[in-house]
């Protein structure tokens, strides 16, 4: 029987009989020849070695860290990090990795590794812990979509910690950005240790550490230390994208965490906040956000003093209140106007006057009218508003202040904080685009001709704004000017300055008619014009209402009646008022209520008042008119366009055929007036 030639085609044990099959077959089923496989093969072979071999280099470089369990339990007892005492990983000299950092040097022969306890050793750098943190924290990154930065506070010292943690926790339940500590001292007590001692709970204080200390980290050299900060807080950064590092400053903290975190976050690009005292004096940080924060450093504020004839008492006064506040290490600038006749006791103190109080070298302006006898309101105005001009627009502020002020040692506190809160929070920067700056003092009375009694609003006046706080409302806002007390941001005093080019050019037209003046001459002659610019663009103060308590004052500026003295424009004779031979109207009364001053230096009991702390958002819709009077509407952008189409046909030089503005520039105020150059049309 004939066995089918198809079993037999692929069965080389049965011989060569059929082997003429394996001819017939076609050709794109022959086997590929020996050769033709042993060079691909090779390839690959050589190319996986070479891949592996590149992403063993790379992992130990990049992330030198171990992962695996902790073989010992903490001990509580001694706070130490725990040993390894089982075979574990292995090094490439053969010592054993935990998962915390080794306390002691390796064993080894080199010369390099101290055996007396010195700190001198300079070997390689890694981090035992900081890669099992960083890597949890990413595979659980989808839990903070919501959140805008991450605000890492940097520690080396143990004291410097405990004393950093209460603002750290307060900031982590605040929950506006991702708060990090990470430490990077040369202690070897571990973080459920360090923890343990300074009373953290996990879920009170919802904190993220991270163990960034180096191997060997008690016998390191200052050098090394300083080198792990700057690499510890490169990797730390590319996992985490920081946007602001806290730390205390060099007094209070390692030199070597300063310096590295210093000379790191500028490299950088981001914004290092060194604390130059206990934190507690600025837990009002907790209220910030990331944005916020970033400006820390950027803030630069010019104070303009404006001295009238025979002030020497009450410009002495305000001098040395300005001297005991705190500015926690920022430097502000000066400017001091003095009249045409300077009283010789003020001469005499400004001569041995220093700022900066704690400053190396005092650098303060002068600017002494030379014009004698009189001056008229246009005048100035000018010389005013032409004193200070800011550097830089978005981050330098000019703080005016009159000689009647007296300021709280906290008043820097506020203002910064207010400034930051309010002008470059993520929260804020749209709603409060038209905040045109921050008031130090609440007023009695409105600044009108009349003097309107002022109430500050309560809770009940707009109870779907403020419905965390209590019966009283801590801030305000309020489209009244003020020359007491009051910081005007740099974008809009730059504003101001454009307005009053244009505005004192219309009023040298030939069409220019005079109009009644609605701020009383209590008040320089500048204010008027402010009050034109607020009212047509709609802007508004925001001003502070902390009600007083029974064992606290909360005032930030108080304004004295005594020694009061008109403005140089609307005295009648500035020379008399020199002599003391005074006219009534030149002792015109101020009619301010003077209260006492908060007495503390930060602001933190201010905030304590409000369990809610300061509204994260208020209502622009809300802004008090200037004046009660004012009852053209109850809604600012109705009151806004209403002034604006009167403001351009009255004064602007406007007709009926612009009744549409051309569009804002930015801090310019061309759009307002429709003749050339500030000439009438």
């Amino acid at each position: 029987m004939t066995v089918p030639r198809k079993g037999y085609m692929g069965d080389e044990e049965l011989g060569k009989k059929f082997d003429d099959d394996r001819a017939r077959k076609s050709s794109q089923f022959k086997p590929r020849s020996t050769s033709s496989w042993k060079l691909p093969r090779r390839r690959r072979v050589l190319l996986a070695l070479i891949g592996i071999s590149i992403f063993y280099l790379l992992f130990k470089a990049v992330l030198p860290s171990n992962l695996a369990p902790v073989t010992k339990p903490f001990n509580a007892l001694n706070n130490v990090q725990p040993k390894p005492d089982g075979p574990g990983q292995q090094e490439s000299d053969g010592s054993s990795i935990s998962s915390e950092p080794p306390s002691e040097p390796p064993p080894d022969t080199t010369n390099e590794i101290p055996t007396d306890g010195s700190r001198s050793y300079n070997g390689p750098i890694k981090f035992y812990s900081l890669a099992k943190s960083l890597y949890t924290l990413r595979a659980q990154s989808f839990m903070y979509h919501g959140h805008e930065g991450v605000v890492l506070f940097a520690v080396a010292d143990l004291q410097a910690l405990s004393d950093l943690l209460p603002l750290a926790c307060e900031m982590a339940r605040q929950n506006l950005d991702r708060v990090h500590l990470a430490l990077m001292g040369r202690n070897d007590v571990s973080v459920e240790g360090i923890q343990m001692v300074n009373g953290v709970d996990v879920e009170e204080c919802p904190l993220l550490w991270h163990d960034a200390r180096p191997n060997y980290a008690t016998s390191s050299t200052d050098a090394r230390m300083e080198s792990s900060i700057i690499i510890g807080l490169s990797r730390i950064s590319v996992m985490l994208r920081l946007s602001v590092v806290i730390t205390h400053n060099y007094r209070n903290e390692e030199h070597f965490l300063w310096k590295g975190v210093k000379a790191k976050a500028g490299r950088m690009g981001v914004p290092h906040i060194s604390l130059p005292g206990p934190a507690s004096k600025f837990m009002w940080l907790s209220n910030l956000d990331s944005s916020s924060l970033g400006a820390w450093n950027k803030l630069d504020l010019q104070i303009l003093v404006q001295a009238p004839p025979a002030s020497s008492g009450s410009l002495t006064r305000l001098l040395r209140s300005l001297q005991r506040a705190d500015y926690f290490g920022d430097t502000p600038g000066l400017t001091i106007e003095l009249p045409h006749n300077v009283d010789p006791p003020l001469l005499e103190h400004l001569k041995s006057f220093k700022w900066p109080p704690n400053g190396e070298h005092s650098h303060f302006t002068l600017r002494r009218r030379i014009q004698s006898g009189s001056i008229t309101p246009q005048e100035a105005t000018l010389r005013t508003v032409d004193s200070v001009y800011p550097k830089d627009p978005a981050y330098s502020h000019v703080l005016v202040l009159s000689a009647q002020t007296e300021l709280a040692p906290s008043y820097y506190h506020y203002l910064k904080y207010a400034i930051l809160k309010y002008k470059y929070s993520h929260s804020t920067k749209k709603s409060m685009r038209s905040l045109l700056g921050i008031s130090l003092e609440l007023p009695s009375a409105a600044p009108t001709v009349h003097s309107e009694p002022f109430t500050p609003p309560t809770r009940s006046d707009h109870p779907d704004v403020f419905q965390d706080t209590e019966k009283e409302i801590p801030v305000f806002l309020w489209q009244a000017p003020n020359s007491n007390a009051a910081l005007y941001f740099g974008d809009k005093w730059v504003e101001f300055q454009s307005f009053l080019s244009n505005r004192l050019g219309a009023a040298r037209g030939p069409d220019a008619k005079k109009h009644p003046n609605l701020i009383s001459n209590k008040f320089p002659s500048w204010m008027e014009y402010m009050l034109e610019l607020i009212r047509a663009r709609g802007y508004y103060l925001l001003c502070p209402s902390f009600p007083a308590s029974t064992t606290t004052h909360t005032v930030l500026a108080t304004i004295h009646n005594e020694l009061y003295r008109l403005p140089e424009e609307y005295a009648s004779d500035p020379d008399q008022v020199l002599v003391g031979v005074g006219t009534p109207a030149q002792e015109a009364d101020l009619g301010s209520i003077e209260k006492p001053l908060a007495g503390s230096s930060t602001i933190s009991n201010l905030l304590q008042l409000f369990p809610a702390g300061l509204p994260k958002e208020i209502s622009p819709l809300h802004a008090l008119p200037y004046s009660q009077k004012d009852r053209s509407s109850a809604n600012l952008a109705e009151r806004t366009r209403v002034y604006l189409k009167g403001f351009r046909e009255r004064i602007g030089g406007c007709d009926a055929l612009d009744q549409q503005p051309p569009a804002v520039e930015e801090m310019k105020a061309d759009d307002l007036f429709c003749s050339k150059d500030g000439e009438g049309s």
